[in-house]
């Protein structure tokens, strides 16, 4: 075959197109099954994991604050405090949430589905999944002191 035919490569996807793709079912596939696996845990609410509700750090300067409502975050090492967390969703001693990069700073870690998970009276981790790099996927978190970490 000669590569001077000047014809129009055939119709269909192309190799980059094909990682772009799959890049993209794979973060749907991520969030299809953040949810699926919240619906039951919705059904038991907030007030099954009342003793998660606070805030919680860690010895750098990252702070995850959880109410009924709502989780934020703060990264005293980080150029901005990280988003806040979406879908949030209950369990007896659990809380999932998905945090989404794509429009911060970090946009290189992209979309994550993440767990608080009570781990001792006043002790928990949190641990993220998703495609993106440059996150840490599990912390251990103790309760925040009363005055400020500084």
């Amino acid at each position: 075959m000669c590569n001077d035919d000047p014809s129009p490569p055939p119709p269909g996807p192309t190799p980059r197109r094909h990682r772009l793709l799959r890049r993209r079912l794979g973060q749907l596939g991520l969030v299809l099954g953040l949810m699926a696996a919240a619906l039951p845990l919705r059904a038991e609410g907030p007030h099954e994991a009342a003793a998660l509700m606070g805030s919680w750090c860690d010895d750098t300067g990252y702070q995850l604050n959880l109410t009924q409502s709502a989780i934020w975050f703060r990264d005293l090492q980080a150029v901005e405090d990280p988003p806040a967390g979406a879908d949030l969703a209950f369990a007896a001693n659990i809380a999932v949430y998905t945090q989404d990069f794509r429009q911060s700073a970090y946009p290189e870690i992209g979309l994550i589905a993440c767990s608080l998970t009570l781990t001792g009276p006043d002790r928990a981790r949190e641990h993220c999944e998703g495609p993106g790099i440059g996150f840490r996927p599990t912390i251990d978190l103790t309760r925040c002191p009363e005055t400020p970490i500084s």
